[in-house]
């Protein structure tokens, strides 16, 4: 709260909440935590005579089709490609590497039968899919510090960069956690952060996809980007407002440079509603749609940097300001576009 005692989330100024150091329920030392987990695996495998296919998808079915989903949607979106998810199960996978890290058998036989991808590209605002098997030493490495960041018996699906979200998915509760990175407060844990069943989690990311709240962008080079707009993430998460990420609604009044940024995402909306987004979708069309609308805005881009390459003054503004440049946002944007 304020020092007003108003919400941080009701305010539209930064507020700052301490960073609380949790204590964590397992080893952060390695190499104890190692030694004690090769000892507890041993008693497991004793009893059990092995994490089979049938157990890993009867126990963590929820996770494993939604996640697929989630690829496959943004396969649709013409976003990833075909070639980038690699589908389950997985032959060979780096069990030792993965259990010198601590990580319990079970999570590690799970990575058996998820869906991963080969992109280290934003597949959510500053966050990037996580590789166990291509990077198994990291995988319980968050921060980069050489430290167990999050529990033997989780798996990290994502990485992130500064307020990126890494999901952590617990295989007791069947939870998935979103560690949102470089919050003020519950730095040091992805405890402090609220957790919800994994599905839940990944169906909610796929409606907003679904709703276009969440807009992944694939240019014709090659460069992709996620963009949103509320609720899609970090709009609403927690602390976005509560550390200064307030999010003023754009409106004829406000700057030409808010109306075209806001336009310039309604924009591309509209490219994937006039295909037949999301259940009548035309992915051929839409590709060919995508690389002519962003041609043309890559035109103004070109033009405004040549603009400051020569060093233009002031009697005339930069291409990116220019009334040329916002009607073409505002025609691609159609009824909605913000004048």
């Amino acid at each position: 709260r304020t020092n007003s005692g108003t919400s941080c989330h009701q305010s539209k100024t930064a507020c700052r909440k301490p960073n609380l150091e949790i204590e964590l329920p397992w080893e952060k030392d390695l190499s104890r935590a190692t030694l004690l987990q090769n000892a507890s695996q041993q008693v497991v495998m004793a009893t059990t005579p092995s994490f089979t296919k049938e157990h890993i998808e009867n126990q963590h079915s929820a996770v494993i089709t939604s996640l697929s989903r989630l690829y496959d949607t943004l396969l649709l979106m013409q976003y990833i490609d075909y070639g980038e998810i690699l589908r389950p199960p997985h032959l060979h996978i780096p069990v030792d590497e993965l259990s010198n890290t601590g990580m319990e058998m079970e999570a590690i036989e799970l990575l058996r039968h998820l869906p991963h991808l080969t992109t280290t590209d934003e597949i959510s605002p500053a966050s990037s899919p996580f590789d166990n098997l291509r990077s198994p030493g990291e995988a319980r490495d968050v921060r980069y510090q050489g430290g167990n960041d999050i529990a033997p018996w989780t798996i990290r699906l994502t990485g992130a960069s500064f307020y990126g979200r890494v999901l952590v998915y617990d295989i007791r509760t069947k939870n998935i956690t979103s560690w949102v990175q470089g919050v003020n407060g519950y730095y040091n844990s992805y405890l402090g952060f609220p957790t919800s069943p994994a599905d839940q989690v990944l169906d909610e990311w796929i409606e907003n996809l679904r709703a276009l709240h969440e807009i992944p962008w694939r240019k014709e080079n090659g460069d992709r980007e996620v963009e949103t707009e509320p609720p899609g993430y970090p709009y609403g998460w927690i602390d976005m407002v509560g550390n200064g990420f307030a999010m003023e609604k754009v409106s004829s009044e406000s700057p030409q440079s808010a109306k075209n940024h806001r336009n310039t995402y309604l924009s591309k909306k509209k490219l994937f509603v006039d295909r037949g987004w999301p259940d009548h979708f035309d992915a051929a069309s839409f590709r060919q749609a995508r690389d002519t609308w962003q041609g043309e805005f890559d035109m103004y881009r070109r033009e405004e940097a040549r603009w400051m390459e020569i060093g233009g003054d002031a009697s005339g503004p930069p291409m990116m300001l220019s009334e040329e440049y916002s009607a073409f946002l505002r025609a691609s944007a159609g009824a909605d576009a913000i004048q």
